[in-house]
């Protein structure tokens, strides 16, 4: 995984982990022969860790002056670059060129998809199309051109390391754009190119945003009501996961145009699209989902997929309102999703979500278990710390009544 640019303090995700970090023993433990299970549940004994009013620092001690710099910069900045923590201008040129472009042309077949899906989308019927564009050779060679094996490499690169850390929804370690579908790659691809050093990447971004949009908004099965996500994923899990990725390319292509695109597609983003993505998260049961019936008993390949998909679709639901408060909070919108009906757990810690196998993922989740445990043992003496991998219950100071 590339590093992320810039210092990182900034970004809307480091604020979701401040308050992820800050909730108390968001994970359970329980004892089995081979290694120990979590029970996700994020809200025990939240009532002893409130925080106490004496502990607050007094008036005299609070600074005269806060300093926001991120509210700053994203209340003066009109672009996805300036306006968040995506690398300064040099960093950005040097992830750009340091590229490795002679390595790209397995993306061949993913350039032609998305051209097809763009000139279907465009040619079409739709008395209601946002495009404004007639689908043409010349139309076709832009297309070719900018979504070119090549520009599909940096953009995603640009994508990666510059947009991903303010909202890691995706799992990228099995992420790969060959088997990806080519509304989710082209939306990442425009978002990524957004941020290019490259001032004729930008303005071509632009140029097809509507176009990307409205492809991505003509997914059917982004509207199909009848593929609902549960925490125990009865059913095809394939539908699942296609219907979470057309829903995730959307989020991308609502991002890059509200920031990005001309003041109509602004308007449309706030107005209509977005309430669109709320009304859709809501019929998919993002709402209501957790990680507390997951199996984590063993670390099999099939039980880390499955853990993979539910944190995919609660991260989804969380950005989600996420961008909807920005949205009350700056623009004045009314707020699309109530706080009442958000179910769903807090996201897991972003080692867990990134590891690269089952192994790692549990073993990550496992010492998040003990680091919390071991913080909170005074007040949680009741839930046991198992040892890793034999699953022996460890006896911690306080872990008993006395």
């Amino acid at each position: 995984m590339s590093a992320y640019l810039g210092p990182g303090n900034d970004r809307i995700s480091g604020i979701v982990t401040d308050l992820t970090n800050s909730s108390l023993q968001w994970l359970q433990c329980q004892t089995t022969a081979f290694m120990p299970g979590f029970h996700f549940d994020m809200f025990s004994d939240i009532q002893g860790n409130m925080t106490s009013l004496d502990s607050l620092p007094s008036q005299a001690a609070v600074p005269q002056r806060t300093i926001l710099p991120f509210l700053k910069r994203f209340t003066e900045s009109s672009g996805i670059a300036d306006g968040f923590d995506c690398g300064t201008l040099t960093q950005r040129r040097q992830l750009y060129n340091s590229i490795d472009d002679s390595n790209c042309q397995f993306l061949m077949g993913k350039t032609r998809e998305i051209a097809t899906m763009m000139k279907r989308t465009m040619t079409r019927t739709q008395p209601c199309s946002n495009v404004g564009l007639e689908w043409s050779l010349v139309m076709e060679k832009g297309c070719f051109e900018f979504f070119s094996p090549i520009n599909l490499q940096r953009f995603l690169h640009l994508f990666w390391s510059g947009w991903y850390p303010n909202s890691p929804i995706i799992h990228r370690p099995t992420f790969n754009p060959e088997s990806e579908s080519p509304g989710l790659v082209a939306a990442l691809a425009v978002l990524g190119a957004c941020m290019s050093p490259e001032p004729g990447d930008c303005v071509r971004a632009m140029a097809w945003l509507a176009a990307v949009e409205e492809a991505v908004f003509s997914d059917a099965l982004l509207f199909d009501d009848s593929v609902v996500a549960s925490s125990d994923l009865m059913g095809d899990e394939q539908v699942v996961w296609d219907r979470m990725k057309a829903l995730q390319a959307a989020y991308f292509v609502c991002i890059a145009q509200n920031w990005e695109g001309s003041k109509d597609g602004k308007q449309r983003i706030r107005k209509e699209r977005y309430s669109h993505i709320v009304s859709i998260a809501r019929s998919f049961g993002l709402y209501n989902l957790s990680l507390v019936s997951l199996d984590t008993t063993s670390p099999t390949n099939q039980k880390w997929t499955k853990f993979i998909l539910i944190e995919s679709m609660i991260r989804t639901a969380t950005y989600i309102y996420l961008l909807d408060s920005a949205f009350v909070l700056f623009w004045r919108l009314p707020p699309r999703v109530m706080s009442l009906e958000l179910n769903t757990g807090l996201v897991c810690p972003e080692a867990c979500f990134q590891a690269g196998s089952a192994a790692e993922c549990f073993l990550h989740l496992y010492t998040e278990i003990k680091a919390r445990h071991n913080q909170f043992s005074p007040m949680l003496f009741s839930i046991p710390v198992p040892d890793y991998p034999g699953g022996c219950v460890t006896d911690v100071p306080g872990s008993h009544r006395a």
